[in-house]
């Protein structure tokens, strides 16, 4: 009886471990991302209660391209399925991060894979060590990015290439 419990109690706690999602910092973000865009989402989907995972269907066009290849017309998933990584993305302009898993266009670092872009400002990594946000010019934070993929190693002091 003894054993169950201690097993009941291992399970228990190693759930509650790996069920917290994952967000990467600024560097990070910017290097596993196949594809970085401004888009411009014109239609968003009802959520969609598929399996593996509950997710929600963006549509736009590519404004510009800062990584990957230009497409004209966009469509991603937005994933629902972790309560504390929770996104809804509904028309208008994004800064977006995304990699192809699952067999589509999926954000690769939570909500921080879609940065609301409102009259040329967006929510940005304070620094490159940080989670916390802060207000800055759209144009800033692309000639950051840009930076970034130039110099890699340069950017955040002893992240691995």
């Amino acid at each position: 009886m003894k054993t169950i419990i201690t097993l009941l109690i291992l399970a228990a706690s190693a759930s509650n471990s790996i069920a917290k999602a994952y967000f990467a910092r600024e560097m990070e973000m910017v290097t596993n991302a196949e594809f970085i865009a401004i888009v411009n989402v014109q239609w968003t989907s009802e959520f969609k209660e598929t399996t593996p995972f509950p997710y929600q269907v963006a549509t736009g066009t590519v404004e510009r391209v800062l990584k990957g290849e230009q497409p004209e017309a966009i469509s991603f998933h937005v994933p629902t399925f972790y309560p504390c990584a929770v996104t809804e993305i509904h028309a208008g302009r994004y800064l977006v991060f995304l990699k192809k898993e699952y067999g589509a266009l999926q954000g690769n670092n939570w909500y921080y894979s879609y940065r609301p872009i409102t009259d040329g400002i967006i929510e940005w990594y304070k620094d490159t060590n940080t989670l916390d946000m802060a207000e800055m010019p759209l144009e800033s934070v692309v000639q950051k990015i840009e930076e970034q993929m130039k110099n890699p190693q340069q950017s955040v002091p002893g992240y691995p290439p």
